[in-house]
């Protein structure tokens, strides 16, 4: 079977304590979303954190959602005083936000001033954000002597252990956030994120489903315990959470490519195509989304869907965006050229995958090319792959 893409859990750093400064109340904008085609590409979006207690996001005149102090929004347009979070597909006003590297300064300089709870936690998620794990503990520790009560800052010192890869901290303080405020579905969703994780899916999924019951709008959770259900097989379980997470949240890439890889397992090939068409529209640089849509288009049983050509250039802008160092990546190329029938340059390309592919991706490859010698095409992975000799 192809290796296919697993997708990563998101995680959200976000609290419920206090502001840093005190704001007009938000006005209604007067104007509508740019349209996607205008507007930065992910790489060049710029992470911002929300600093005070009334943010909200709007699409027009009509509020998406309100942001808590703490939380992380990315930039991908500005249209003075607006600020577009393509997360929402909505205009935040800019006095609510502060750039990372601003936020960092202004809560060391209050800092020198007062020693306060809300200062050394929103400095500590700016750290962990800009992966200054160290700092960031740190700060955390600070912030939980002033309160240790804090589910939140328990929960963001969490999320740091596991981008810092201590997993067991991580668990300690996951766990015990939820025992401080056991109706926080965000406890629940990031442990569940850890038991997933450490490979447990059973637990991953008793947290996903908790985090659900808690907060039934939680559109990130539909989309980690759907992709659990579809490790387990669970397909149509899958899809429906998947299509509860994009009903929440309108335009949500992970979901979408997620739904497409079930949809392809069971068969539903034109689906998948435009789930993966829909996700790369909204994150254009997703490698994922890229070359999985490069191999379906590249195997699919279907004649009239299966489009070599295209396949290539996918798979080439995948190759791309990882600097032809992603092994999968090149081997999915290899796949797509040959379905192209160009196998001498697929062998190339094969064998270029095979010097820095390792474990069981080294043995897939290794299988591909022996078939790429034989002028033989790779099969869709619910199709049985032809003998070899």
């Amino acid at each position: 079977m192809l290796i296919r893409t697993i997708l990563i859990f998101a995680m959200t750093c976000t609290l419920t304590f206090g502001t840093l400064y005190a704001q007009d109340p938000q006005k209604s904008p007067e104007l509508s979303p740019i349209p996607a085609s205008d507007v930065a590409a992910p790489a060049a979006w710029i992470p911002m954190i929300v600093v005070t207690d009334n943010a909200e996001v709007f699409h027009g005149d009509v509020s998406v959602r309100k942001l808590l102090p703490g939380s992380i929004v990315h930039i991908s347009k500005t249209n003075d005083p607006w600020l577009l979070v393509p997360q929402y597909d909505a205009w935040l006003d800019k006095k609510h936000v502060l750039s990372l590297p601003a936020a960092e300064e202004t809560c060391t300089n209050l800092l020198e001033k007062q020693q306060n709870f809300t200062l050394y936690h929103h400095r500590a998620i700016v750290r962990s954000e800009m992966g200054r794990f160290d700092d960031a503990l740190a700060d955390f520790a600070e912030a939980l002597k002033l309160d240790e009560k804090s589910s939140a800052a328990h929960i963001n010192r969490g999320i740091t252990w596991m981008r810092k890869g201590n997993l067991d901290k991580a668990k300690e303080d996951l766990t015990q956030a939820i025992k401080l405020n056991p109706k926080d579905a965000r406890g629940y969703f990031n442990r569940g994120m850890l038991h997933a994780l450490a490979g447990d899916d059973n637990k991953a999924l008793d947290d996903a489903t908790a985090c659900i019951k808690l907060d039934p709008k939680f559109a990130e959770a539909y989309n980690d315990r759907g992709q659990i259900f579809s490790r387990q097989g669970k397909l149509d379980e899958a899809l429906k959470d998947f299509n509860e997470a994009i009903a929440i949240r309108k335009k949500f890439p992970a979901a979408l490519e997620n739904r497409a890889l079930v949809k392809e397992t069971k068969g539903d090939f034109p689906g998948a195509i435009a789930d993966f068409a829909e996700s790369i529209v909204l994150f254009p640089d997703s490698v994922g989304a890229l070359n999985d849509l490069a191999l379906l288009l590249a195997t699919c049983p279907d004649a009239n869907i299966r489009n070599p050509k295209n396949a290539v250039a996918y798979a080439q802008r995948a190759c791309e965006l990882t600097e032809q160092k992603d092994a999968n990546c090149l081997d999915t190329l290899a796949i797509a050229q040959a379905a192209n029938d160009d196998f001498p340059t697929a062998i190339k390309t094969a064998e270029s995958a095979l010097k820095i592919a390792e474990g069981s991706v080294k043995a897939e490859i290794e299988a591909h090319l022996k078939l790429f010698r034989d002028n033989t095409k790779v099969p869709h992975f619910n199709e049985t792959a032809p003998p070899t000799n």
